[in-house]
């Protein structure tokens, strides 16, 4: 979201941070009106902070460029490829961790 005022982030910020709260909501409640489920929410914030953190361990210049392979970012907006792979990673982690197949 580089070039956005602060006013815009902001007003993202509070709207993942709703949306977050009302799928931990919603997943609660089917979880308690189907018995047996089994459900999680996977939070996506960490594996970004941690590749924003360290950047350079992800082979990018900088933590803010993007559109091109040293970037983490595929534009000002999306995530690239070492977000992606972080992301993927910790998904089947979590599954891993969680759930019995």
């Amino acid at each position: 979201m580089i070039g956005q005022s602060e006013t815009d982030l902001q007003r993202l910020r509070d709207d993942i941070s709703s949306y977050n709260s009302e799928l931990t909501t919603r997943l609660a409640t089917f979880k308690s009106a189907n018995s047996g489920v089994k459900g999680l929410v996977f939070d996506t914030k960490a594996s970004f902070d941690t590749v924003v953190e360290n950047f350079a361990q992800y082979g990018a210049k900088d933590a803010t460029c993007y559109g091109s392979s040293d970037c983490i970012w595929a534009d000002n907006y999306h995530a690239g490829l070492a977000i992606h792979k972080l992301l993927a990673q910790n998904l089947v982690k979590g599954v891993a961790e969680n759930f019995v197949f």
